[in-house]
């Protein structure tokens, strides 16, 4: 009897290591690939193609000139700004109207426009967007004359 607790005893502390084994490398595992996750998803939602998609969303459900008559939107290209995930996007489209933002209460005569939108994005946020560098799109307000440079930027 005194042998066969012994051997009880020995088996449930091999048990109990082992399971105790078991759950710390699958749990572990598991908090690894979690972690990994997490980073690619991170990665790919401030990379470049990420960050595109955030500003093509932003121009299609919250550009107040888009929405009010564009259409036919195109990805022009970007270029990388001076910080981590910061991107200034290039997209063209056409309204049916000329003018900017909301121009309900404008007496609009029918003539196709073609714009283009500078979106800048930094982490993941929109920060800026500029349509044919002379109107905030954001602020909703023509850009003055002597914030613009000879190349249609905003002068900081």
């Amino acid at each position: 009897m005194k042998h066969n607790k012994h051997f009880l005893i020995i088996f449930s502390a091999l048990f109990i290591l082992l399971f105790v084994g078991v759950v710390g490398v699958v749990g572990a595992s598991f908090f690894v690939f979690k972690k990994i996750n997490k980073k690619d998803t991170l990665d790919s939602k401030y990379s470049v193609v990420g960050s595109r998609e955030l500003a093509r969303k932003w121009v299609v459900f919250t550009s107040p000139t888009y929405n009010f008559d564009g259409s036919n939107l195109v990805f022009n290209g970007y270029k990388k700004l001076g910080c981590n995930f910061c991107y200034e996007f290039s997209f063209g489209f056409e309204s049916k109207y000329p003018g900017y933002g909301n121009r309900i209460d404008d007496n609009l005569v029918s003539s196709t426009t073609a714009h283009i939108m500078a979106i800048s994005s930094e982490t993941g946020m929109i920060s800026k967007v500029i349509i044919d560098g002379k109107y905030d799109e954001m602020k909703g307000v023509f850009i003055q004359e002597d914030k613009i440079d000879s190349l249609g930027k905003i002068k900081n």
